[in-house]
């Protein structure tokens, strides 16, 4: 049966401000060589710490979280957008204590959880350029999801600056400029942020940086167009997984610095030229999963860099995988979430796809213990479906559009919407 719930802004919440030090204009380089991990800590219960949770960026929310239809909504925080742009904006990420979410008035924010008032924001480098801009349609601020970890938060933002601030009082703690813009989100990973920089020619690359210090590890070369999605790693094998406007999907070595391969999209039929990427992968133990415009899912050989399968969908693709097992989920514009056979004989198959009739730019998180997945879609509501056959299982219409990733920790749902409301809703107690 599906359950829907209609929801209206609850207004919290007041600012608080914090001060700034001295900016860096540009990343030095770390001076001494790093020692890099090969083994990934399991996820904290009841955390949701940065985009898709961990460095493999599978989508699945952390142990222990178990939601079901009857979620209602706890609160509503006050509308912090200022412009109506629609590609796919930053995700809240919770590290137990406070909410943490980025809008596109340029500022970092972060939210008590228990009510939803705010604790505190920062301004953030392009927070002055959205203030002093006269066409608000295209007002872009950040879009990334903040990660958290260490007593530290992390930002990028629309002017190409990665700010680091202390997680519970907001002070800035470091700010480098990378490049003319960020649209990736950082991710956090063995005291190191990686992430993925645009340049204005336009070109782009992924960096890695100290996170104590802000300084630069290893970063790529160019990779030929602008890089949207943010960078995915296979820990084991030293690899970071990034893709660009240009169709290249690039197997990067950031222990010794090297190109492992790169993987072409196929044509955008709309466009031309080869698909652009504008989504993070999925990495799996032996195949790392990736969409784009090309409208197809790429299931890619992490060793040799070659299709596995591919499977096409009816319009372009900009939500990023999610694995569940054997079954990697993603959105399309085509209003359908798909759910494929991931590995063994069967993959590429399709098991089941659910028609939200209205373009979905936000990419699934699945909750395994729970049997069900979450997405949010263009027709202003986030959805809930069952993970093995797809049949909705509730709903809840926003505000706006939802082209972020709705997070879940324990029986608790935390979501962004295009006006720039945070939602919390929550698993009726027993």
């Amino acid at each position: 049966m599906l359950h829907r719930i209609a929801t209206m802004g609850l207004l919290v919440g007041a600012g608080l401000g914090a001060c700034r030090p001295e900016l860096a204009e540009t990343a030095p380089s770390c001076e001494a060589e790093p020692q890099w991990a090969r083994g990934v800590p399991p996820p904290v219960a009841g955390q949701y710490p940065q985009f898709r949770l961990e460095p493999k960026h599978r989508g699945q929310a952390p142990p222990g979280t178990f939601i079901g239809p009857e979620l209602a909504l706890t609160w509503a925080s006050a509308p912090y957008a200022i412009g109506d742009y629609s590609a796919s904006k930053g995700s809240p990420s919770f590290d137990g204590e406070r909410v943490y979410a980025a809008f596109d008035d340029g500022y970092l924010r972060a939210f008590d959880p228990e009510d939803g008032s705010l604790a505190w924001e920062l301004a953030l480098p392009r927070a002055a350029v959205e203030a002093s801009a006269e066409d608000t349609e295209n007002n872009l601020g950040s879009h990334s999801t903040p990660a958290v970890g260490g007593g530290r938060v992390f930002i990028g933002d629309y002017s190409g600056w990665l700010t680091a601030a202390d997680a519970r009082t907001g002070a800035l703690l470091w700010q480098v400029k990378l490049g003319g813009s960020i649209g990736a989100s950082p991710l956090l990973f063995d005291g190191k942020v990686f992430i993925s920089v645009e340049y204005p020619d336009p070109d782009g690359k992924a960096f890695v940086l100290d996170a104590a210090e802000g300084c630069v590890l290893r970063e790529t070369d160019f990779l030929g167009n602008h890089p949207h999605g943010s960078p995915s790693l296979d820990p084991a094998r030293g690899l970071l997984f990034v893709g660009a406007n240009n169709g290249r999907f690039q197997a990067f070595d950031y222990v010794h610095e090297r190109v492992w391969w790169n993987h072409w999209m196929d044509e955008d039929p709309v466009d031309g030229g080869l698909g652009a990427i504008k989504t993070t992968a999925a990495v799996g133990p032996d195949t790392v999963y990736i969409n784009s415009w090309d409208r197809k899912l790429h299931a890619i050989n992490i060793e040799n860099g070659r299709d596995v399968f591919v499977f096409e969908t009816g319009s372009r693709v900009m939500s990023s995988p999610a694995l569940d097992g054997d079954q990697v989920l993603f959105g399309s514009h085509d209003g359908h979430l798909y759910a494929l056979q991931a590995a063994g004989a069967d993959a590429g198959r399709l098991n089941w796809s659910l028609d939200l009739e209205r373009t979905i730019t936000s990419s699934p998180t699945v909750l395994p213990e729970a049997g069900v997945v979450l997405v949010g879609a263009h027709d202003g509501a986030v959805h809930m479906a069952d993970l093995q056959t797809g049949e909705p299982l509730w709903e809840a219409q926003l505000d706006a559009l939802v082209t972020s990733v709705p997070i879940a920790v324990d029986g608790t749902v935390f979501v962004t919407d295009a006006a720039g409301v945070l939602w919390r809703f929550d698993q009726p107690a027993d």
